[in-house]
Parts: structure tokens; sequence; C-alpha cells
């Protein structure tokens, strides 16, 4: 839903768009049936990965649009526990 606008626009200002039906068809099923094909190589590395390829990829897809959402600087916040657990550990561990 969120890429909604940005779907509707980019149709709206594409040329193929105003083109005769004639061509824009054929054109966007090729382009489709070339974008399929393009991810054939990334479907079978995630099937080979992955030992639930949907999971894996619904987690995929949320990381992404984090990243996307925060221009690429998502907050680090959950970590923390993690890191001071680590400098705990490493504070026993040199007494």
């Amino acid at each position: 839903m969120r890429d909604l606008p940005d779907m509707a626009t980019s149709t709206l200002l594409s040329p193929l768009t105003y083109v005769s039906s004639v061509i824009l068809w054929p054109v966007t099923a090729l382009k489709l049936i070339n974008t399929r094909a393009n991810l054939l190589d990334e479907t079978s590395i995630r099937d080979e990965a992955a030992l639930d390829p949907y999971a894996f990829t619904r987690e995929a897809f949320l990381q992404r649009r984090e990243y996307l959402i925060y221009d690429g600087n998502p907050p680090t916040e959950g970590y923390e526990d993690i890191f001071q657990d680590l400098e705990d550990d490493a504070t026993l561990r040199i007494e």
C-alpha cells in the first residue's frame, strides 16, 4: 500500500502508457518475463540458504523497508542489551 502512489505516478508519467495498446501489452509482457528471469538466480540462492523460504523473504522485505524508511540509517534500539552483555562477559573474563 505504501508504494501505490509511486506506482500510479510512474504509470502516468511513463511514455509507454500513452502508446497504443498494440505496442504496450507485448512490451509489458516482455518486461515482466525479463524481470522474472533476472530473479531466478536470487530465488535459487534463497531456496538453498533458507530453512523457511517464506519467513526468510518476509524478514528480508521488512528489513529492506525499514532501511529505506530511515534512509539507510535505521535505529539500533534493542541492541543495547546485547552489547552490554558482551561487555559484562569481557569484564568477567578479565577479572
